[in-house]
Protein backbone atom coordinates (compact mmCIF):
# COMPACT_ATOMS: atom_id res chain seq x y z
CA UNK A 1 0.00 0.00 0.00
CA UNK A 2 1.49 3.40 -0.80
CA UNK A 3 1.87 5.63 1.94
CA UNK A 4 -0.29 9.10 1.51
CA UNK A 5 2.58 11.85 1.81
CA UNK A 6 1.76 15.09 4.28
CA UNK A 7 1.88 18.39 2.97
CA UNK A 8 2.23 20.14 6.03
CA UNK A 9 5.75 22.86 6.64
CA UNK A 10 7.20 19.99 8.82
CA UNK A 11 6.56 17.13 6.65
CA UNK A 12 7.97 18.77 3.14
CA UNK A 13 11.00 20.28 5.10
CA UNK A 14 12.05 17.16 6.12
CA UNK A 15 11.70 15.20 2.75
CA UNK A 16 13.61 18.22 1.42
CA UNK A 17 16.36 17.62 4.46
CA UNK A 18 16.17 13.84 3.80
CA UNK A 19 17.12 14.46 -0.07
CA UNK A 20 19.91 16.57 0.48
CA UNK A 21 18.00 19.32 -1.81
CA UNK A 22 19.63 22.56 -0.55
CA UNK A 23 16.29 24.99 -0.33
CA UNK A 24 13.74 24.92 2.58
CA UNK A 25 10.10 26.10 2.48
CA UNK A 26 9.54 29.23 4.72
CA UNK A 27 6.11 30.92 5.45
CA UNK A 28 5.42 34.75 5.41
CA UNK A 29 2.45 35.26 6.82
CA UNK A 30 -0.17 33.10 5.11
CA UNK A 31 2.31 33.31 1.77
CA UNK A 32 5.05 30.67 1.08
CA UNK A 33 8.50 31.27 0.16
CA UNK A 34 11.92 29.57 -0.49
CA UNK A 35 15.24 29.71 1.96
CA UNK A 36 18.36 28.92 0.46
CA UNK A 37 22.03 30.23 0.34
CA UNK A 38 21.92 32.11 -2.36
CA UNK A 39 23.86 34.43 -4.87
CA UNK A 40 24.12 37.68 -4.47
CA UNK A 41 21.48 39.52 -6.22
CA UNK A 42 21.87 42.30 -9.19
CA UNK A 43 23.23 44.83 -7.82
CA UNK A 44 24.08 43.29 -4.40
CA UNK A 45 26.97 44.16 -3.26
CA UNK A 46 27.99 41.27 -0.55
CA UNK A 47 30.93 38.81 -2.66
CA UNK A 48 29.61 35.80 -1.49
CA UNK A 49 26.37 33.70 -1.29
CA UNK A 50 24.47 34.11 1.45
CA UNK A 51 21.16 32.96 3.06
CA UNK A 52 18.11 34.58 1.57
CA UNK A 53 14.08 34.16 0.33
CA UNK A 54 12.57 34.31 -2.77
CA UNK A 55 8.47 34.88 -2.93
CA UNK A 56 6.70 31.77 -4.90
CA UNK A 57 3.38 33.62 -4.91
CA UNK A 58 1.38 30.65 -3.38
CA UNK A 59 -0.73 30.67 0.16
CA UNK A 60 -0.25 28.28 2.99
CA UNK A 61 -2.81 25.74 2.12
CA UNK A 62 -2.03 21.99 1.22
CA UNK A 63 -2.15 22.70 -2.32
CA UNK A 64 0.49 25.89 -1.61
CA UNK A 65 2.25 23.21 0.18
CA UNK A 66 2.20 20.83 -2.82
CA UNK A 67 3.33 23.68 -4.98
CA UNK A 68 6.10 24.84 -2.87
CA UNK A 69 7.92 21.12 -2.53
CA UNK A 70 8.65 21.07 -6.28
CA UNK A 71 9.62 24.49 -6.48
CA UNK A 72 12.25 24.15 -3.83
CA UNK A 73 13.11 20.73 -5.50
CA UNK A 74 14.03 22.82 -8.48
CA UNK A 75 16.00 25.72 -6.93
CA UNK A 76 17.98 22.83 -5.08
CA UNK A 77 18.47 21.57 -8.66
CA UNK A 78 19.63 24.73 -10.27
CA UNK A 79 21.95 25.56 -7.21
CA UNK A 80 23.54 22.21 -7.50
CA UNK A 81 24.20 22.21 -11.49
CA UNK A 82 25.01 26.48 -11.38
CA UNK A 83 22.43 26.96 -13.44
CA UNK A 84 20.77 29.49 -10.88
CA UNK A 85 19.84 33.15 -12.52
CA UNK A 86 18.13 35.42 -10.48
CA UNK A 87 15.75 36.39 -13.29
CA UNK A 88 13.86 33.53 -12.84
CA UNK A 89 12.76 34.79 -9.33
CA UNK A 90 12.47 38.37 -9.53
CA UNK A 91 9.68 38.61 -12.24
CA UNK A 92 7.15 40.98 -10.77
CA UNK A 93 4.26 38.27 -11.43
CA UNK A 94 5.76 35.70 -8.81
CA UNK A 95 5.10 38.66 -5.95
CA UNK A 96 1.54 37.82 -4.13
CA UNK A 97 0.15 41.24 -4.48
CA UNK A 98 0.76 41.74 -8.41
CA UNK A 99 -0.46 38.11 -8.83
CA UNK A 100 -3.43 38.40 -11.47
CA UNK A 101 -6.66 37.81 -10.35
CA UNK A 102 -7.18 34.93 -13.45
CA UNK A 103 -4.09 33.06 -11.72
CA UNK A 104 -5.60 32.78 -8.35
CA UNK A 105 -9.15 31.88 -9.54
CA UNK A 106 -7.43 29.06 -11.22
CA UNK A 107 -4.82 27.69 -8.66
CA UNK A 108 -7.90 27.83 -6.22
CA UNK A 109 -10.35 25.88 -8.14
CA UNK A 110 -7.53 23.36 -8.88
CA UNK A 111 -7.35 22.77 -4.57
CA UNK A 112 -10.92 23.23 -3.91
CA UNK A 113 -11.37 20.51 -6.75
CA UNK A 114 -8.80 18.72 -5.13
CA UNK A 115 -9.94 18.26 -1.96
CA UNK A 116 -14.10 19.02 -2.22
CA UNK A 117 -16.44 15.90 -4.51
CA UNK A 118 -17.36 18.49 -7.01
CA UNK A 119 -18.58 18.62 -10.46
CA UNK A 120 -17.30 21.46 -13.23
CA UNK A 121 -20.94 22.21 -13.61
CA UNK A 122 -21.29 22.75 -10.48
CA UNK A 123 -17.89 24.99 -10.09
CA UNK A 124 -19.34 27.25 -12.84
CA UNK A 125 -22.98 27.75 -11.34
CA UNK A 126 -21.62 28.33 -8.26
CA UNK A 127 -18.64 29.34 -7.74
CA UNK A 128 -17.41 30.84 -11.48
CA UNK A 129 -20.16 32.84 -11.62
CA UNK A 130 -19.39 35.18 -9.21
CA UNK A 131 -15.24 35.14 -9.41
CA UNK A 132 -15.93 35.89 -13.23
CA UNK A 133 -16.81 39.48 -12.11
CA UNK A 134 -13.23 39.73 -11.19
CA UNK A 135 -11.52 41.72 -13.94
CA UNK A 136 -9.06 38.67 -14.65
CA UNK A 137 -5.94 40.62 -15.71
CA UNK A 138 -5.80 42.76 -12.63
CA UNK A 139 -3.83 41.56 -8.99
CA UNK A 140 -6.79 40.74 -6.22
CA UNK A 141 -6.58 42.90 -3.08
CA UNK A 142 -9.03 43.78 -0.12
CA UNK A 143 -10.41 47.05 -1.93
CA UNK A 144 -11.61 44.94 -4.84
CA UNK A 145 -13.18 42.34 -3.47
CA UNK A 146 -15.27 44.89 -0.83
CA UNK A 147 -16.20 46.87 -3.71
CA UNK A 148 -17.55 43.60 -5.48
CA UNK A 149 -19.43 42.87 -2.38
CA UNK A 150 -20.97 46.13 -1.37
CA UNK A 151 -22.02 46.74 -5.38
CA UNK A 152 -24.50 43.51 -4.47
CA UNK A 153 -28.11 44.26 -3.13
CA UNK A 154 -28.28 43.91 1.03
CA UNK A 155 -29.81 40.93 3.01
CA UNK A 156 -29.96 38.84 -0.33
CA UNK A 157 -29.27 35.77 -1.64
CA UNK A 158 -26.74 36.69 -3.64
CA UNK A 159 -24.91 39.03 -1.10
CA UNK A 160 -24.30 36.42 0.93
CA UNK A 161 -23.35 33.89 -1.31
CA UNK A 162 -20.70 36.65 -3.10
CA UNK A 163 -19.64 37.25 0.75
CA UNK A 164 -18.75 33.73 1.14
CA UNK A 165 -17.12 32.80 -1.90
CA UNK A 166 -14.97 35.85 -2.65
CA UNK A 167 -13.64 35.35 1.45
CA UNK A 168 -13.07 31.28 -0.08
CA UNK A 169 -10.65 33.00 -2.70
CA UNK A 170 -9.41 35.87 -0.11
CA UNK A 171 -7.90 33.70 2.47
CA UNK A 172 -6.50 31.04 -0.15
CA UNK A 173 -4.43 34.26 -1.68
CA UNK A 174 -3.56 35.06 2.11
CA UNK A 175 -5.47 38.43 1.88
CA UNK A 176 -6.70 39.74 4.74
CA UNK A 177 -9.85 41.02 4.61
CA UNK A 178 -13.51 40.02 6.33
CA UNK A 179 -15.82 40.28 3.85
CA UNK A 180 -18.48 38.15 5.52
CA UNK A 181 -19.47 41.36 7.98
CA UNK A 182 -21.36 42.07 4.59
CA UNK A 183 -22.90 39.39 4.29
CA UNK A 184 -26.33 40.90 6.12
CA UNK A 185 -29.04 38.58 7.50
CA UNK A 186 -30.47 37.20 4.33
CA UNK A 187 -31.62 33.31 5.48
CA UNK A 188 -34.55 31.43 6.95
CA UNK A 189 -34.61 32.88 10.09
CA UNK A 190 -35.97 36.25 8.44
CA UNK A 191 -38.75 34.68 6.70
CA UNK A 192 -41.65 36.29 8.12
CA UNK A 193 -43.86 34.27 10.50
CA UNK A 194 -46.96 32.50 9.34
CA UNK A 195 -50.07 34.57 10.26
CA UNK A 196 -52.09 30.81 11.40
CA UNK A 197 -55.48 31.31 12.26
CA UNK A 198 -57.25 30.65 16.01
CA UNK A 199 -59.54 27.44 16.53
CA UNK A 200 -62.51 29.29 16.50
CA UNK A 201 -61.48 31.01 13.29
CA UNK A 202 -60.63 27.54 11.70
CA UNK A 203 -63.98 26.38 13.04
CA UNK A 204 -66.22 28.85 11.39
CA UNK A 205 -64.37 28.48 8.37
CA UNK A 206 -64.36 24.79 7.85
CA UNK A 207 -68.78 24.84 8.35
CA UNK A 208 -68.66 27.21 5.40
CA UNK A 209 -66.88 24.73 3.37
CA UNK A 210 -69.89 24.20 0.76
CA UNK A 211 -68.55 20.82 -0.30
CA UNK A 212 -67.63 18.14 3.01
CA UNK A 213 -65.01 15.95 0.55
CA UNK A 214 -62.95 19.20 0.78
Amino acid sequence: MVQRLEYTLEAINQRLRDGKHKARVYPRGNMLWLQATLPPRPGDNKPKPYQQKVSLGLPATEYGFRQAEGEAKLLGSLLATGKFDWSQYLRPERLPENKLARLWIEEFKQHYMETHSLKESTWNNDWHKIYKRLSPDQPLSPEILVTLVTRTDRNTRNRKETCWKLQALADFAGLKVDLLQYKGDYGASKVEDLAIPSDKEIALWRGKIPNPAW
